[in-house]
């Protein structure tokens, strides 16, 4: 089971996924601007793709 963090600040979140032992699997921290929230690919910024 992976469970998953969300910390939301003003001018960011930190997003983490964490296995059953609590590991870190994947953390991001992404702004929350409007404009990059709503820009595609979203998915590719968490995978770290560019």
């Amino acid at each position: 089971m992976l469970f998953l963090g969300i910390d939301q600040h003003a001018r960011q979140l930190t997003v983490s996924f964490r296995d059953q032992q609590g590991d870190v699997l994947l953390a991001r921290q992404v702004p929350t601007r409007p404009a990059w929230l709503l820009s595609p690919p979203l998915a590719c910024r968490f995978s770290g793709e560019t």
